[in-house]
């Protein structure tokens, strides 16, 4: 029998995109809301809290035992004019913020850009000038790093110094995270975890209960072992896959470098940015992808994106029922979109009319994709890389009038 949370996500994966960090970023802070507070304590404890922090932790507990935690999802905070939003956050009941979790699943963590010069700048020549020439010194910094400086701006050492928690389940973390370096990431109390900790967790404390929150863990435990996100090792299904893999990493690696570089005139030519290779493969997509951000402004936020790829659709999760549909076999493709939780192009909103031919879009989260099966490309005598340059390039200069009318719906605002 299918598990109530994956009842759940089988329901909105109708619409589309499986927003699968979003959905158990969600179904985890509704877990940890619904415990008592000393199981609630244990969990932060034993999973959520670098191991210089526990034995603070445990003195700060001890008289809070009766008091719950909260916690909430999306929580909105804003640096140096940027708005972002907290994937989970912990809070005591008179608001004082204790702990940050970044959820991902097999993403990369995204960066904010440069903060420290945005700190820095003024305007004075001499100042700015200054201010640039730290720009070329200063690290960019990512999400973890903004989110923990954020932490540490708000928390009182003499309290509670906060603490983040890197919850993930292929994703790596950042260089030099879980080393304490407060300079780099705000807090000096860093935690990597893997969700089939939690999924071990769980099922030690939740599964033999058929009542109240243990009920709901025990069904969140069977829900990671659908998505097979209950261990660490691979399966036999990897080793198969890895086998053939190894043998051609190092040809889809210049590929999709050769790619990038030949998509740059077509990139720049619609407002993205020069593209930079990644290839990177995503599980859950089933895919392997590159993408290219359009700058702030004109975009409203710096996570508008066009990406490209190959995508084998027998085990994707994404971009299912679509209409038009995509193919049923493996495919190019071409997408444009947003992984921000806020201002989002407001694709669903243009006139059919403006959509460019076999383009679909998603209504929930106003992205669009456009597929090409590898077969249906126009090769002759060429190589696949330059047939896919040709499709792709075409597809990326269709939504020249799309992109105009969506940027220009914020610009106006």
């Amino acid at each position: 029998m299918v598990s109530f949370y994956g009842r759940l996500f089988t329901y909105r994966a109708r619409k589309n995109i499986l927003p699968l960090e979003n959905f158990l970023s969600e179904a985890l802070c509704d877990l940890l809301n619904r415990m008592p507070p000393l199981i609630a304590f244990q969990f932060v404890d034993e999973l959520l809290l670098a191991k210089a922090g526990r034995r603070l932790w445990a003195q700060w507990c001890a008289s809070k035992l009766a008091k719950p935690l909260l916690w909430s999802t999306q929580y909105r905070i804003e640096v140096n004019g940027h708005r972002y939003w907290l994937d989970i956050l912990l809070e005591t009941a008179d608001g004082r913020k204790l702990l940050v979790i970044e959820n991902k699943i097999s993403s990369t963590v995204r960066s904010h850009g440069n903060v420290q010069t945005l700190e820095k700048r003024s305007d004075s020549d001499e100042e700015r000038r200054a201010a640039i020439v730290q720009e070329e010194a200063d690290e960019l910094r990512d999400q973890i790093q903004t989110y923990g400086h954020w932490l540490a701006s708000v928390c009182d050492p003499n309290y509670w110094p906060g603490a983040i928690c890197f919850l993930t389940h292929l994703s790596n973390a950042p260089d030099g995270y879980g080393s304490g370096d407060k300079t780099k990431f705000g807090v000096a109390w860093q935690k990597a975890l893997r969700w089939y900790q939690v999924h071990h967790w769980l099922k030690k404390h939740a599964c033999d209960s058929t009542h109240g929150w243990e009920m709901l863990g025990a069904e969140l435990v069977s829900f990671l072992e659908e998505r097979e996100m209950s261990g660490e090792t691979m399966n036999s299904y990897d080793v198969a896959a890895a086998e053939i893999y190894v043998g051609s990493v190092d040809r889809i690696q210049e590929t999709f470098k050769q790619i990038a570089h030949s998509l740059g005139g077509h990139l720049t030519s619609v407002g993205c940015k020069e593209p930079n290779y990644r290839g990177v493969p995503e599980a859950d997509g089933s895919l392997i992808w590159d993408w290219s951000y359009f700058p702030s402004p004109p975009a409203p936020r710096g996570d508008w994106f066009v990406g490209w790829g190959l995508r084998f659709p027998a085990r994707s999760r994404w971009w299912n029922n679509l209409d038009p549909p995509m193919p049923n076999v493996t495919h190019a493709f071409v997408c444009f979109g947003s992984d921000g939780k806020k201002d989002k192009p407001r694709i669903g909103g243009l006139p059919e009319q403006l959509i460019p031919l076999g383009w679909a879009r998603d209504p929930d989260d106003d992205q669009m994709v456009i597929g090409k099966p590898l077969g249906q490309l126009n090769t002759g005598s060429r190589e696949l890389p330059v047939a896919l340059v040709d499709w792709m390039g075409h597809e990326i200069d269709n939504l020249k009038p799309i992109l105009g009318k969506l940027l220009k719906q914020y610009t106006t605002q």
